[in-house]
C-alpha cells in the first residue's frame, strides 16, 4: 500500500537518507525514534507537505512523488492537531468534503455518521476551543479519515495527552484500524505505545532506518546498540567471544570475572543483551550452582504495576523483571543475595 524507495530530503544540515520503507494493505506500522531523528519529516514527505530531492512515494501502486498534497489519498493527523478553533467540531470534519465539492446532504451524512464512529457525535455542535484534548483528537482523527483515504497518517497522536487518556485514544485508534482497514503509519517515542498498537515497526535515528522489524523483533532482536537502548533492553555488554571447549554449543562469553554459555559468534570482542524478562532469580541455596549463573546482591526494587523490577550487584550488574508472583515467590529483600541465572538462548549478540 506504501512504498518508499530511495527517498533523500534534506533540510539545513539535517538529512534524510534514502529511506526505504514498506507498509502492507491494511497494516498498522509505527515508525520510532528520539525527538529531531527525521520522524514527522518523513511523514510530510509522504503526504507531499515536502517535496523530496531523490526516491519516489507510492501509494496503492500510483506513484505520487510529483502528486499535490490532497490528491494522495492520504488521511493526515499532524502533532498538534490542526484543528480551526473557532470553528464547531462539524464544520472541522466537514472541511475536506467540502473541499471536493460534494452536495450537502452527502456531507452531512458523512460527517455525522464519521463523528459517531469515533464517539462524539454529541459534539458536532461544540467550538473547538472548549474541547479537551482527547475530544480533540478525535475531532482529528474524524477529519483524516472521513475523507476516506487510502493511508492514514498519524504524527505522535497522543503525545499531548496525559496517561489514561492515552491508552484510551491508542485503544480507539486499534479499534478503527480493525473497523476500516486503512493501512496506517502511525510516528511515536514511546515503546509502550507502539506496542499496543502496531503490527510492525521502523526505529529512525538522524535520518536513517536503523531496523525494521516485527515489534518482538525489534524489542528481542535488535540489530545495534542504537535499536537496543532504544527499545529499553537495561542488559547490554561488551564481551571477549571464544569457541567453547566444553560440552555445549556455542560460544563462551566473557564479562570480567562471569564466563556465560551463549550463541556461536566469530572470536573477538562483541556485545550482547539479555531482556531483563529472561533473567531468572532464586535464592542461592535453592539448588546447586547452574551453568550461566552468579550470585548477586539486591540493590534495588522497584513495582512497576504489570512486573517487579529488581536490580543487582554483583560480578555483573544485572535487571530483572519478575512477575509479581515470582517475586512473591522468592521473598528476597534489598540486601539479599540471590542466584541469577542467564539460559543461553537470551543471549542475544548484537550484530549477529
Amino acid at each position: 500500500m506504501i512504498h518508499i524507495n530511495g527517498l533523500t530530503f534534506s533540510i539545513g544540515r539535517f538529512r534524510l537518507r534514502a529511506i526505504n520503507l514498506d507498509v502492507a494493505s491494511g497494516e498498522y506500522y509505527v515508525l520510532m525514534g528520539p525527538t529531531g531523528s527525521g520522524k514527522s519529516m518523513l511523514l510530510e514527505c509522504l503526504c507531499g507537505l515536502k517535496q523530496i530531492e531523490e526516491g519516489c512515494v507510492v501509494i496503492d501502486g500510483q506513484d505520487v512523488t510529483h502528486v499535490e498534497p490532497r490528491r494522495r489519498a492520504v488521511g493526515y493527523v499532524p502533532q498538534d492537531y490542526a484543528l480551526f478553533p473557532h470553528q464547531t467540531v462539524y464544520e472541522n470534519i466537514a472541511f475536506g468534503l467540502r473541499r471536493r465539492r460534494l452536495d450537502r446532504g452527502v456531507i452531512q451524512h458523512k460527517v455525522l455518521a464519521t463523528a459517531d464512529l469515533l464517539g462524539i457525535g454529541n459534539l458536532v455542535t461544540r467550538r473547538i476551543a472548549g474541547l479537551s484534548g482527547g475530544e480533540q483528537q478525535r475531532v482529528a482523527i474524524a477529519r483524516a479519515i472521513v475523507t476516506e483515504p487510502k493511508v492514514l497518517v498519524l504524527d505522535e497522536p497522543v503525545s499531548a495527552l496525559d496517561e489514561s487518556m492515552r491508552r484510551e485514544i491508542c485503544g480507539e485508534l486499534r479499534r478503527l484500524h480493525r473497523q476500516l482497514g486503512i493501512a496506517t503509519l502511525h510516528v511515536c517515542h514511546n515503546r509502550e505505545e507502539a506496542f499496543s498498537v502496531a503490527d510492525r515497526g521502523a526505529v529512525l535515528c538522524d535520518g536513517g532506518i536503523q531496523q525494521l522489524g516485527t515489534i518482538p523483533e525489534l524489542l528481542r532482536q535488535p540489530r545495534n546498540e542504537f535499536v537496543a537502548r532504544f527499545m529499553c533492553c537495561e542488559n547490554l555488554y561488551e564481551a571477549n567471544a571464544d569457541t567453547n571447549t566444553g560440552d555445549a554449543h556455542g560460544s563462551t562469553l566473557q564479562v570480567g570475572p562471569v564466563v556465560l554459555t551463549g550463541p556461536s559468534v566469530p572470536p573477538g570482542k562483541v556485545k550482547f543483551i539479555v531482556r531483563p524478562e529472561k533473567v531468572h532469580l532464586e535464592r542461592p541455596e535453592t539448588r546447586p550452582r547452574q551453568q550461566n549463573q552468579f550470585h548477586g546482591t539486591i540493590i534495588q526494587i522497584r513495582d512497576c504495576g504489570a512486573y517487579m523490577r529488581v536490580e543487582l550487584n554483583g560480578p555483573l550488574r544485572l535487571v530483572g523483571y519478575l512477575s509479581h508472583a515470582a517475586f512473591a515467590e522468592l521473598g528476597a529483600d534489598i540486601g539479599h543475595q540471590v542466584a541469577a541465572t542467564i539460559r543461553s538462548d537470551a543471549i542475544h549478540v548484537l550484530g549477529s
